[in-house]
């Protein structure tokens, strides 16, 4: 079982999980999910950006489900002025 469900993770690519990542953030945040954007990180996780927003999750696939739980976040962006 556990080969077909890292078959299965790997058969969905980055889109099935960052689409996933994108609609858990839309519904922990109430931001439109075409307003979320998705990075994958290390070790199955992934990074998403919103509504001046950021959260981490991590994916899985018990039994060949996707579950994305959240690590951080939702927090605001913090956006650092550039040195002059």
């Amino acid at each position: 079982m556990r080969r077909l469900s890292l078959l299965a993770f790997g058969l969905l690519g980055c889109s099935g999980l960052e689409g996933a990542v994108r609609d858990r953030m839309a519904a922990d945040t109430g931001c439109s999910a075409d307003d979320v954007h998705v990075s994958r990180l290390p070790a199955s996780a992934y990074r998403a950006v919103g509504c001046g927003r950021t959260a981490t999750y991590v994916c899985t696939l018990p039994d060949g489900v996707i579950a994305c739980s959240r690590e951080s976040g939702p927090e605001a962006v913090v956006q650092v002025p550039p040195d002059r």
